[in-house]
């Protein structure tokens, strides 16, 4: 998903400057909380030429959210060669090594930091973000170093709180204590905007969809333009399957954010996840045409092209797109849809091969085993489809039943009868109707019945009873009930019910005109009806 857990932007900080320069800073801020990337670093670049690093650390927020951590960490280190003295610099220089797993560095620069401003509570605050925004799990300093700005502050800085429940959100079950620093938050100021966010994303997490929808509202509430909270909304209705709504929200985020490939491209990832496929494929081709290299539009061009089955399209969209990606960044998805694209194209080998890369990169992935346990049966390897169908039900999927099914179908096609029928058996006691279940486990007795003395006629029977119960199945189960009325016709022949055949054999001609089998079963019973007249 369009979605980003683990950067905070710390906004609403203050320093000993002139009003103006201090506004232009809030401006800069202001852009990068809204996602407006580029007017923030417009706004930001221009001051940090004037060798401040006040500008030049939020520059590098702002490139951080943007997701350049190379230029981030580049203007970090230009910041902290700005002034040897300055405490700002120090913070700059330790969350430039954080971004680089230096942690002792890091460690030692801030508290160089501390040592300069000891009574500052913004230092500390700055602290605690490099932590968050580094991303480091170990969160027992971020947390001293922010209680001790909270306990400078007075408890009268939301902001602190907003960044305390950032870092508490990069340890385990960190989302209790997270909620509990944004409500405090809150508390300090009932109309903040981010805490209100912040709480929102919390909720769309744990999927408390009417939590997160009153949580964002009230974001929009303390501030109309407040841009993430559209996004996240699109997000909480595209979980909740409201699709018309999450696009309403998602097309209100775009229009509050700069037009640019990233943002349009974070559009067409949604349209594609809406199942906008036309959307997606006409977002994508007016970015592709004056950004052919654009790696994130060919992968949705590529996808939704076999999505909407023009697969021949899709396989050049998508050999277009393993040349233009960074291979660090290719998805299993991407193998998975490349290996559905092949198989479609009757290119097996290669088929398995890239179904084979994207299982070695998400080996748990429900949907990915089960796309590949059906491109195994289509090969008739049902060794390889056995495997994986044992492994989705070992993970007890939601619609398990539906997994012993196609486990269950697959033994039958090994031949591996006892092992279906005892699948079949367990589908059947939670759906006693399942006419599937009902014919395959008929089929399963009568190729265990040798001598074809009519031990699967009572599950033939039950299986056509079942079907004409309900006239709408009749036509879907046809090619079930053909063989199924010819084999009753056929017990019945051999124990002379020579009356039972015939209906059987002509119930099969009603559905089957040109049955050869039945024809000849009824020629046989014409020819017994003579002879006996005779």
């Amino acid at each position: 998903m369009i979605k980003n857990w683990k950067y905070v932007l710390v906004i609403g900080a203050s320093f000993a400057t002139t009003t103006a320069f201090s506004q232009s800073v809030k401006d800069g801020q202001r852009a990068t909380d809204l996602e407006r990337y580029k007017e923030a670093t417009r706004t930001l670049q221009s001051l940090s030429k004037s060798n401040n690093e006040e500008a030049s650390l939020y520059l590098a927020d702002a490139y951080l959210r943007a997701g350049k951590t190379d230029s981030a960490t580049m203007i970090l280190n230009q910041a902290a060669g700005m002034n040897a003295k300055s405490a700002i610099s120090m913070v700059a220089a330790g969350k430039a090594a954080l971004l680089k797993g230096n942690m002792s560095e890091a460690e030692s620069k801030f508290e160089d930091a501390v040592k300069a401003k000891k009574k500052d509570p913004q230092i500390y605050k700055l602290i605690g973000q490099a932590y968050a925004d580094a991303n480091v799990k170990d969160v027992t300093k971020a947390l001293d170093y922010l209680n001790k700005a909270n306990e400078l502050a007075k408890n009268k800085d939301p902001e602190i709180f907003i960044v305390m429940g950032d870092v508490q959100q990069l340890q385990p079950n960190g989302g209790g204590p997270a909620m509990t620093a944004y409500d405090r938050a809150l508390q300090i100021d009932s109309k903040n905007a981010k805490a209100h966010f912040k709480r929102g994303q919390l909720y769309v997490r744990s999927r408390n969809f009417n939590e997160a929808q009153t949580a964002l509202q009230a974001a929009i509430t303390a501030d109309a333009n407040y841009a993430p909270a559209y996004r996240e909304l699109a997000e909480m209705y595209y979980f909740a399957g409201k699709y018309d709504q999450a696009l309403e929200n998602m097309r209100k985020y775009i229009s509050m954010s700069e037009n640019t490939p990233d943002t349009r491209a974070k559009y067409a990832s949604f349209l594609f996840l809406t199942k906008d496929y036309a959307g997606t494929i006409k977002e994508a081709q007016e970015v592709l045409a004056r950004d052919p290299k654009n790696a994130v539009m060919n992968r949705v061009m590529a996808y939704s092209l076999y999505e909407t089955e023009k697969n021949a399209e899709a396989l050049t969209a998508m050999e277009n797109y393993f040349k233009v990606a960074d291979p660090a960044k290719v998805l299993a998805s991407d193998y998975a849809y490349y290996g559905r694209m092949l198989a479609a194209g009757d290119k097996a080998a290669e088929a398995q091969a890239n179904f084979d890369k994207a299982l070695a990169m998400d080996a748990t992935n429900v949907e990915l085993m089960d796309d590949i346990a059906s491109f195994y049966v289509k090969q008739k390897d049902y060794a390889k489809a056995i495997s994986l169908y044992t492994k989705i039900i070992a993970a007890q999927p939601k619609n398990l039943n539906v997994y012993n099914v196609r486990l269950a179908d697959a033994y039958f096609a090994n031949q591996q009868f006892d092992e279906a029928d005892s699948l079949y058996s367990i589908v059947l006691k939670a759906n006693p109707t399942y006419a599937h279940g009902l014919f395959q486990r008929a089929r399963i007795a009568d190729e265990k019945d040798t001598d074809k003395s009519g031990d699967a006629k009572p599950l033939y029977e039950e299986f056509i009873k079942v079907v004409n119960q309900d006239p709408s199945k009749v036509q879907s189960y046809k090619g079930y009930l053909v063989p199924a009325n010819y084999l009753l016709g056929f017990y019945a022949y051999k124990g002379k019910d020579y009356a039972t055949a015939r209906k059987y054999w002509q119930d099969v001609l009603k559905l089957d005109p040109a049955n050869k089998e039945a024809k000849t079963g009824i020629a046989n019973l014409d020819a017994i009806s003579k002879g006996a007249r005779r």
